[in-house]
């Protein structure tokens, strides 16, 4: 349902006059000075009623959503909090189908973020989401936990790319690299593991 602002009431009403009333200047001018008070207590409602639905919440409104959806806010900004709300709300309509479940992580990630499902019958499967959402990691396995039908097994799994994943030599001799693998021998340059050496 989309709510618009009309704020034209007093032309409409100029507009819906019988016959014998149109073109009397006090008759219009009245109906103008009551329509324009009657725009302005619409935009305020309007303004109550779109802030208070989920979309338009913002702030105590939307901290409010979240304590009713049993959602903890955390150091999330609106639209982040706002997301776990709507994916918390789905999750709760969820009969724990694929679909049910993608969709709720489309939620939480993002409509355009590429989530991978891989099944491994008879009743388990891998959901596959981009390294950057690492972050969210406790929230999205909480939400598969939940999401999932009961009795399945499910693996969360995190992709990135090259530049940024711990990689092993690519032959027998040693390649330098100051952000993968482990540090070198002295332990003076090394990758995103070196101080676990």
């Amino acid at each position: 349902m989309t709510l618009e602002l009309f704020q034209k009431h007093g032309e409409a009403a100029v507009g819906d006059l019988l016959e014998q009333f149109k073109g009397q200047p006090a008759i219009e001018a009245l109906l103008r000075i009551v329509g324009k008070q009657v725009d302005e207590l619409e935009a305020a409602l309007f303004d109550l009623v779109v802030n208070r639905f989920l979309d338009g919440a913002t702030g105590d409104l939307l901290r409010l959503w979240a304590k009713v959806a049993n959602v903890v806010p955390g150091g999330d900004t609106d639209d982040e909090l706002r997301a776990r709300v709507k994916a918390e709300i789905r999750l709760l309509r969820s009969s724990g189908t694929t679909e049910d479940l993608l969709e709720v992580l489309a939620l939480v990630l993002g409509a355009s973020a590429p989530i991978g499902f891989t099944e491994y019958p008879p009743a388990s499967f891998v959901i596959t989401v981009p390294a950057a959402a690492a972050p969210l990691a406790r929230i999205i396995a909480d939400l598969i936990r939940r999401a999932r039908a009961g009795g399945v097994g499910a693996s969360l799994v995190f992709t990135g790319d090259d530049a940024t994943a711990f990689l092993f030599a690519s032959g027998d001799s040693p390649e330098t690299s100051t952000t993968q693998g482990f540090s070198d021998d002295a332990q003076t340059f090394g990758g995103l593991l070196a101080s676990v050496y």
